[in-house]
């Protein structure tokens, strides 16, 4: 018994590396109690149980009589990829020595340390530096513009030395300093049971990023978003699933929103300013926009033809396009020292109102009639016309068969004239017919007179309906015809 206390005082003495065990001494037989060696083997147990690290000896635990499941290097390994923590750059030098910095490396999981490496390259090569796993510098020299030499073993790239005759004339730096997470070569961070992760690259050179996150609803992970570059200039963030994905919540918005284009199916803007924007449509017009039957801001998907107006169809039901009111704008002529306005268009079965201006010019005299129409030299059928003087008893009353224009201004000059008329080619009597009612006012050297004019011309054979303003000598003129709507 007493022999076997000893050698697992020793056993553990040397295992637990100085590791601090307290027993009491064996002095005599009587020592050797049940109660003694309870107290022993207490002590010992602790001791192994709650053994500090720090005071594992360095050095006495190595890394290859480890299990794999153990060994950190394989864990590194495993998870990240190499790269250079720090240092291990090459300066170039004004001689063929240069000096690679200290500094530490992660090389198949190993930790690797180098201090400052002083190396003289052969003259007028491209030499490539790869550093190992064990700490071994390899120097490759090549002939310049050779194909590089793959990278040695169990080793990374930190660069390739280009000298001349006497120098090192410049390093290009090859060391990779950015860490990588990886998993069966795909590079990726996720959590603990891997339903929310990022990963790069699901297969070779894919250039993709994908974006993928789990839920108490989802048994895996459901990938959600992807980046990608479409081109050398742009790029694509882009949902996986169609109308899954939200930016921010009504709660939690985004400060500020910036785009050159922006398609949408549906938008809720609740405040704020749109300058040249264009809602709808394809063309830089684009529609109107109302509120329809739902109360709800819709696109009436047109413009309505020339002239037309919106008509409100009362509460429920949607506004439509209308023929324009009841009074239309229809045209403006105008002519300036001729003698002739030219023909002003009208359609058969129709009605209108004419607005009529007139000034004669100093120099001359003019006579300023109505003509049903010049293409034919058509005269009325009937006029009656009314002249009232603001001076009295001077008033005149003229009815005639006859026909003949309808003077709007006599002899003279400096005259004006401005009257309303009211034409209508309306098929009630006889088709093709013109009829005309209306009054005006004529202004001659401060004398002002009424003018009121109405006439017919009955089975009128025109080809086209119209009628003149006819002047024989320096007359300025507007005639604005507006269509009356007959609902």
């Amino acid at each position: 018994m007493r022999n076997l206390i000893i050698f697992l005082y020793f056993f553990f003495i040397t295992s637990i590396s100085q590791a601090t065990l307290v027993t009491t001494a064996y002095v005599t037989p009587d020592d050797v109690t049940i109660t003694h060696l309870e107290t022993d083997r207490v002590n010992i147990t602790d001791a192994v149980n709650n053994l500090d690290g720090v005071l594992i000896e360095t050095g006495s635990v190595a890394a290859t009589k480890l299990d794999d499941d153990a060994n950190p290097h394989n864990r590194w390994n495993e998870a990240f990829n190499d790269f250079v923590y720090t240092g291990l750059t090459i300066p170039t030098s004004a001689s063929l020595t240069s000096t690679t910095v200290a500094g530490t490396a992660y090389i198949n999981g190993w930790r690797v340390v180098k201090d400052a490496t002083a190396k003289t390259y052969t003259a007028s090569k491209h030499t490539y530096v790869d550093l190992s796993d064990s700490g071994v510098y390899t120097y490759q020299a090549v002939t310049i513009g050779a194909a590089e030499p793959a990278v040695s073993l169990n080793s990374i790239r930190l660069g390739r030395v280009s000298t001349d005759s006497t120098t090192v004339l410049s390093v290009r730096d090859d060391r990779v300093t950015g860490i990588q997470l990886s998993v069966g070569g795909v590079t990726l961070l996720s959590d603990v049971d891997e339903d929310t992760k990022v990963n790069v690259e699901n297969s070779t050179d894919e250039d993709i990023i994908r974006f993928s996150l789990g839920n108490t609803t989802l048994t895996t992970a459901q990938e959600v978003l992807t980046l990608q570059a479409v081109n050398a200039t742009s790029a694509k963030l882009e949902p996986t699933t169609n109308n899954f994905v939200d930016l921010g919540t009504s709660s939690k918005k985004f400060r500020s929103f910036h785009a050159t284009a922006i398609t949408s199916d549906t938008s809720d803007i609740n405040g704020g300013t749109m300058d040249s924007v264009q809602i709808g449509g394809t063309t830089a017009t684009g529609e109107i926009i109302v509120n329809d039957s739902n109360d709800d801001a819709d696109g009436l998907g047109s413009q309505g033809t020339s002239g037309q107006v919106l008509t409100s169809a009362g509460a429920g039901a949607n506004p439509t396009w209308t023929a324009g009111g009841k009074l239309k704008f229809t045209s403006t002529t105008t002519w300036s020292g001729t003698t002739t306005s030219g023909n002003i268009a009208i359609e058969e079965d129709k009605n209108y109102i004419a607005v009529i201006e007139i000034t004669t010019t100093v120099g001359g005299t003019a006579t300023v009639t109505m003509l049903v129409n010049a293409e034919t030299s058509s005269e009325y059928s009937y006029a009656n016309r009314k002249w009232t003087f603001a001076n009295p008893p001077v008033n005149s009353l003229v009815g005639s068969a006859a026909g003949a224009s309808f003077p709007l201004i006599a002899v003279g000059q400096n005259q004006a004239f401005v009257g309303e008329y009211f034409l209508s080619t309306t098929n009630i009597f006889r088709t093709k017919s013109f009829y005309i009612t209306g009054s005006g006012i004529v202004s001659v050297g401060g004398v002002d007179s009424i003018h009121d004019f109405s006439g017919f011309k009955l089975d009128n054979t025109a080809a086209t309906s119209s009628f003149v303003i006819n002047s024989d000598i320096n007359t300025n003129g507007n005639v604005y015809l507006y269509e009356i709507s007959k609902s």
